[in-house]
């Protein structure tokens, strides 16, 4: 018997589509569409100009996750109709949570409450749970939110 070398096979990829429009909407916020709409969100309010009228998948991403391969994740959303908001913490950010994760959790707060006319589903990634349980954290610790 000769011993054959692994065959390689290809290995499934989510297909980008062309389409899809990415926006900065905050400086850790991403938001991805197939739609061409020119998005801003208002510093202090984070609320959006422009109402959109789709769900929203928030993906919070694990640390120093590369824009194209959260794009392959997107794409899932994307392909279903969902609009996406790619949320990332930097390492700084994860260190000293005082000025770095708490704040961006709590602009995430205020995203979702001024834009949360749609259905919205959360899909996280390792430190993208941790940064889900801060915003939990502002959330119950302002019961009014």
């Amino acid at each position: 018997e000769s011993i054959r070398p692994l065959q390689c096979s290809p290995v499934a990829m989510v297909g980008l589509t062309r389409n899809a429009h990415t926006q900065t909407v905050h400086e850790n916020m991403v938001y991805i569409s197939n739609d061409k709409v020119k998005l801003k969100a208002d510093p202090k309010t984070m609320k959006l100009n422009e109402k959109i009228d789709k769900p929203l998948c928030i993906i919070m991403n694990w640390m120093m996750a590369k824009p194209n391969h959260v794009q392959k994740y997107a794409q899932l959303y994307l392909d279903h109709d969902f609009d996406v908001l790619s949320v990332t913490c930097t390492p700084w950010q994860l260190m000293w949570p005082a000025t770095g994760s708490q704040v961006l959790t709590e602009k995430l707060l205020r995203f979702m409450e001024v834009n949360s006319q749609n259905p919205l589903t959360v899909h996280g990634f390792s430190v993208g749970a941790y940064v889900w349980a801060e915003l939990l954290v502002h959330a119950v610790n302002d019961k009014k939110r």
